[in-house]
């Protein structure tokens, strides 16, 4: 009993000074930890060079390895306060750095994953690459660790990116085997392949005994792929490594795989040294950890399926014990995982709803701050407003000038067309009378005039609000049968298909046919202003109620765009997009549509569409109940304001006076050929009329269509109008002086716009006269004729000069540019008896009409003629320079008969060759 009682005690104070022993041994060494730590912390805040400090950082943080957690943080938030005030950033940054990856390893995810981000704003701020670097690959082993496979992915790709840029190879390389490692969780071979190939590549460079890991997991992926010999060639480069480097988890892992593929290749013989040397890895492994649980479960529970084929039910089933206990571990820590999760997310939830929080704190602070504010703008913005007034009476001025200038314009071409013919009537050098036409298009356009006016007026009246409605009682479907009607020549005239639908029964209504004829007047001349050729429009009634009218006119033509139907009843607003637009147009007509509709009652609206036309509905109540006794009156007859076409029966004389032209060319009818370019149709054919007689008359509707006829056609002389849609007088007249197949023509600009500015800017293009509208035709006509002159006189310097040579000429115009180019083509053809208009035409680059027309505007020669004057005066100065005798130059200059060549020398110099040689010696 005795000796059992002194052995009891005995054992007792065994454990006490085993205790005893390791408690003084813990202190002694914490001491010795401590101190060390204490010191290295001195000497880092003693230091002043960066580079040294952040090597003492390193071993710092070495140190704190050894403590336990919390103490280790106590140090760390030390020094980033210490760092802080001192803004050594760099610093701030690794040490928080350093606290995240701790608290990661201690599965404290959530406070891990904000000191990344604290660590993050400084390697960002001080653009540290590696430091950031650093991070992102932390955050990719955090959310590795929880199961966010893209939010790893992401970071770990990123930390790859500035590894790669700051040569890195080795982090860049075991990056690349995380991310392929990850790939093979998720049975994705193709990606981890790819990855693990790029970490090979690095790696193996490298000869960094880390390959290991990446042998074994592309013999996975190869044997997933079924190209077992690559397969087995990658797990025994593993298993080789595996013998001379690595740690257990290396040594265990590298023997497994490949008894595993030995054993799946159904060769037991080669798996099973293998597989008990995996084993006597995992029996020896005194830190469990070391090896994951996981791992450790898949080898258990592959042990006994091996043993169980190989019959040993016992090893079997100690396997089997070993996965259960294993995999219940697995499990556990499985779940852990699941809440650590779990916990992060709901942390970050918590963080992003505290943000949401602050932030509208902080909205709610700035609004009251805004509203304190706005009582300083509106202080301020009384003072803007005086600022802006003046503006504004500055803008409207030049509103006004423009609005003056565009009536003016507007008011220019009817007046032309009234004050022409009448200057033509009362001038004393003619006898002329009035033609029928002419008598029409004077009263046309006085009407127009009218109207202008009358549209002007009423808007003043109703603007100040002195007009009323003049109800007539009448058959509704009557009157407008009548309107529509009046405007289907016009619309013949201009081939337009129109077309309109009524009613046929007679319909007695109360409403204000004046206001509703000029609404009908102004939508329809409207629609047929806008409307193109072989355009289409209708017009369409109907009686939704008994005393509501509803009109509907539809056009197929231009179009508007959207942002301007709003405004399109705007007082003087004109559509931007009015490119085929035959006038300005001073944006009256609809402003006045929508005030008597309105003033009626009624509401008037716009659909419309960019090249595909417009359509205005008009809706109108009829009769006196909507109407107060003071807002109309009744009359009992209406008659239309729109005059009626009546016939002149007057003894009208066509017949003109022409300029005194050349006798010959007005015999053999070869008048001058004259282009007239004008969008106005009644302008064009007023000029057209009175200038027909005495010119080959031609017109074009615009400066596009003028271009492409005058380069056709090469007419003696053009007029052309400034303001044209498609290409306007201007640039019209640039193209033609800078075109040599249309320098030579004399240009005549017609403009409504008479400032001096613009007349300089035509007469800039090259324009040779420049006419404000309204002109008079005799000045028109003398213009022309005197421009036509100077032509002639321009042809008579190149054919009376019989000394000019092609090397003679100053090239000082465009025109002498065509001729001296024309000339050196002559001059190296000289001797060529082949060469004619023909190829004269191609080397000119024009066709020959176009060549034909240039030469005989520029030396009244056709091509042919102009050719063989060249040889002429070249056979010419050969006989002045004694060249040869008369048959050698015959020859020189492209004659193969000397007797033709004798009778057109003769032609041209009025004698004999040998005598204009006898003469010159």
């Amino acid at each position: 009993m005795y000796w059992k009682f002194l052995n009891k005690k005995m054992k007792a104070i065994k454990k006490i000074s085993i205790f005893l022993f390791a408690f003084f041994l813990f202190n002694f060494l914490f001491a010795q930890n401590q101190d060390k730590l204490d010191s290295l912390i001195i000497q880092f805040k003693l230091i002043e060079d960066i580079t040294v400090k952040d090597s003492f950082l390193t071993l710092i943080e070495s140190e704190l390895n050894k403590f336990e957690t919390n103490e280790a943080l106590q140090h760390y938030w030390l020094l980033i306060d210490y760092c802080k005030y001192h803004k050594y950033d760099k610093a701030t940054g690794y040490c928080y750095y350093y606290m995240a990856r701790r608290l990661n390893n201690e599965g404290e995810y959530f406070e891990s994953y904000k000191l990344y981000q604290e660590s993050k704003k400084y390697f960002e701020k001080i653009n540290d690459k590696q430091g950031l670097a650093r991070v992102y690959n932390g955050l990719g082993i955090l959310f590795k660790d929880i199961n966010k496979f893209e939010e790893s992915l992401n970071h770990y790709i990123a930390s790859a990116k500035l590894f790669m840029e700051i040569n890195k190879p080795l982090s860049e390389g075991l990056i690349y085997q995380n991310i392929g490692s990850m790939y093979i969780e998720r049975d994705s071979t193709l990606q981890a392949k790819s990855y693990l190939e790029k970490s090979i590549k690095i790696l193996e460079q490298l000869n960094d005994t880390r390959l290991l890991n990446c042998y074994i997991n592309l013999g996975e992926v190869y044997n997933a792929e079924k190209k077992y010999e690559t397969s087995l060639r990658y797990f025994k480069q593993g298993y080789i490594l595996s013998n001379d480097y690595g740690d257990a988890d290396d040594k265990f892992q590298a023997p497994y795989h490949l008894g595993r593929f030995y054993y799946e290749q159904s060769n037991i013989h080669e798996a099973e040294p293998l597989l008990m040397e995996a084993l006597m890895v995992l029996k020896n492994q005194s830190n469990k950890n070391t090896i994951p649980i996981t791992d450790r479960s898949e080898f258990t529970f592959f042990m006994s399926i091996f043993y169980a084929k190989k019959g040993d039910s016992a090893k079997a089933y100690i396997f089997l014990n070993q996965y259960t206990e294993y995999d219940a571990e697995s499990k556990q820590q499985q779940s852990r995982l699941e809440y650590s999760r779990l916990q992060f997310d709901q942390k970050e939830n918590e963080a992003e709803q505290k943000q949401k929080r602050r932030e509208i704190i902080i909205a709610i602070t700035l609004i009251g701050l805004l509203f304190s504010l706005l009582l300083l703008f509106f202080v301020y913005n009384s003072f803007k407003n005086k600022q802006k007034a003046n503006r504004l009476l500055t803008e409207m001025d030049e509103l006004k000038t423009r609005l003056y200038s565009d009536i003016t314009h507007e008011l220019r071409t009817p007046l032309t067309l009234i004050l022409g013919p009448l200057e033509q009537f009362l001038s004393s050098e003619t006898r002329k009378k009035f033609t029928r036409k002419q008598v029409k298009m004077m009263r046309k356009n006085a009407n127009t005039l009218l109207n202008m006016i009358n549209q002007i007026l009423d808007l003043s009246k109703i603007e100040a609000k002195n007009i009323k409605l003049e109800l007539v009682e009448e058959d509704i479907n009557k009157f407008l049968r009548i309107r529509f009607a009046a405007f289907a020549s016009l619309a013949e005239q201009k081939y337009i298909t129109y077309k309109y639908s009524l009613l046929k029964e007679k319909s007695i209504k109360v409403f204000d046919a004046a206001k509703l004829e000029k609404i009908i007047n102004n939508l329809i001349s409207n629609a047929i202003k806008f409307t193109p050729k072989n355009g289409e429009i209708s017009c369409f009634v109907s009686f939704p109620q008994q005393n509501i009218i509803e009109l509907i006119i539809r056009d197929s033509g231009k179009g508007m765009p959207k942002n301007e139907l709003d405004i399109i009843f705007n007082r003087f607003h004109q559509v931007k997009n009015s490119e085929t637009i035959n006038t300005i147009g001073t944006g009256i007509g609809l402003s006045l549509t929508k005030e008597l509709v309105e003033l009626m009652h009624g509401k008037i609206e716009v659909e419309s569409e960019l090249g595909k036309g417009s359509k205005f509905i008009v809706t109108l109540t009829l009769g006196t109940e909507h109407l107060h006794k003071e807002e109309f009156h009744l009359i009992e007859n209406y008659k239309s304001n729109i005059s009626e076409s009546f016939e002149v029966s007057a003894n009208f004389d066509d017949s003109e006076d022409c300029p005194n032209y050349q006798d010959s060319e007005k015999a053999n009818n070869n008048l001058p050929h004259v282009l007239v370019t004008e969008d106005h149709d009644d302008i064009r054919e007023f000029i057209a009329e009175n200038l027909k007689e005495c010119f080959n008359m031609e017109q074009a509707e615009n400066g596009k269509i003028g271009f492409n006829k005058a380069t056709k056609n090469i007419p003696d002389l053009i007029i052309t109008d400034v303001v044209m849609p498609e290409t306007d007088g201007i640039e019209f007249c640039r193209k033609l002086k800078t075109d040599e197949r249309t320098s030579h023509i004399p240009v005549i600009m017609l403009t409504g716009k008479s400032s001096i500015d613009d007349k300089i800017k035509g007469l800039e293009t090259g324009a040779d006269a420049y006419l404000n509208k309204p002109f008079n035709i005799k000045e028109l006509k003398i213009r022309v004729q005197k421009l036509i002159e100077q032509r002639q006189k321009l042809r008579e310097r190149f054919i009376n000069n019989l000394n000019l040579e092609p090397k003679d000429i100053a090239v000082t115009s465009a025109d002498e540019k065509f001729i001296n180019k024309a000339m050196e083509i002559i001059e190296s053809n000289i001797g060529n008896a082949e060469f004619e208009v023909r190829q004269f035409q191609e080397e000119m680059f024009m066709s020959r009409m176009q060549l034909f027309r240039k030469i005989k505007a520029l030396t009244n020669q056709t091509p042919s003629e102009f050719i063989r004057a060249i040889r002429l005066k070249r056979a010419a100065s050969l006989m002045r320079q004694n060249f040869g005798n008369i048959a050698q130059i015959t020859f020189e200059v492209g004659f193969n008969n000397p007797s033709y060549f004798a009778k057109c020398f003769k032609e041209l110099f009025g004698k004999l060759p040998s005598e204009y040689i006898k003469n010159h010696d």
